[in-house]
């Protein structure tokens, strides 16, 4: 394996784990915190954003951690750069209900370098933060042919301890391999997470929301992929799997929707819903 890749691998992780584990911690949130009294926190890798769709993770929170928002509050999320602006709604996720969650926006970049961004209601605002996009992501992009890897199935490890740190595995997520799965003519789900090691908290969460989802689509393939190696053969040590290291992934967990002609239809750093993706699916 490239010591250069899983090197730069583990210095992206490494930037994003503190980031993102702050913006999955369970710190209330409320409409009775004023929007005036946050900062605006945009946690997506600093690696990931670029030119064309982003799925942008979003929150504004205060000095003591408080969380300010909810499904019922109507945001916005304007973007500036110069004379450029971009204003987009925001809609609400939870990843704890009633207790935790955040804002996500799906912006269009068309010219990269540094954006301001803010989010705001009719009751004031928060306070900007400024966000670089870059030319280019190394990771795959909407609209590219996803990377056919030979990652591993059940038909070559039988043990489940050898492909996923899931207590509770759903066998058909390892019946495929990604190229298998994307070459079928079918859409398919690809489910990067690593329930037991992860350092966002939330892999597990994304993982039970894929097989759920998973009961109402039969004719779309679950693949899921392990982040890591099994320690017990890499003496404790956290080494990516090579299939995470080929799609040059900087954070976890991501899912990616492949479409049946094998391209990606979407994508999503962090945290997603089973109604998220169900409504891409019935977008393809």
């Amino acid at each position: 394996m490239n010591k250069i890749i899983v090197g730069s691998f583990f210095v992206l992780l490494a930037m994003m784990a503190s980031a993102q584990s702050l913006a999955h911690k369970k710190a209330p949130a409320t409409g009775d915190l004023k929007i005036t009294d946050t900062a605006t926190v945009i946690y997506n890798s600093p690696a990931a954003l670029s030119l064309g769709q982003n799925r942008l993770i979003i929150r504004a929170m205060n000095s003591a951690g408080q969380s300010y928002g909810g499904p019922d509050i109507d945001t916005t999320l304007t973007l500036t750069q110069g004379a450029k602006i971009i204003s987009t709604r925001t809609h609400w996720v939870w990843t704890s209900v009633g207790y935790s969650g955040f804002y996500v926006a799906n912006v269009v970049f068309e010219s990269d370098g540094e954006w301001q961004a803010q989010l705001f209601n009719n009751s004031g605002d928060a306070k900007a933060m400024m966000l670089h996009v870059a030319t280019t992501s190394p990771v795959p992009a909407v609209g590219q042919a996803a990377i056919l890897s030979d990652s591993k199935t059940l038909s070559e490890h039988t043990d489940f301890t050898q492909l996923t740190t899931d207590d509770n595995p759903h066998p058909d997520f390892y019946k495929h391999s990604i190229s298998e799965a994307v070459s079928s003519g079918k859409p398919s789900i690809i489910i990067f997470a690593t329930p037991d090691l992860c350092r966002t908290a939330v892999c597990g969460p994304v993982l039970n929301e894929m097989k759920q989802l998973a009961k109402q689509w039969s004719d779309t393939n679950f693949v899921h992929v392990e982040i890591y190696q099994p320690i017990k053969s890499t003496n404790n040590e956290l080494v990516p799997v090579p299939t995470v290291v080929e799609w040059k992934l900087p954070s976890e967990p991501w899912t990616f929707l492949v479409d049946s002609d094998g391209r990606i239809a979407a994508k999503y750093e962090g945290y997603i819903t089973g109604d998220e993706m169900n409504t891409a699916l019935q977008q393809l």
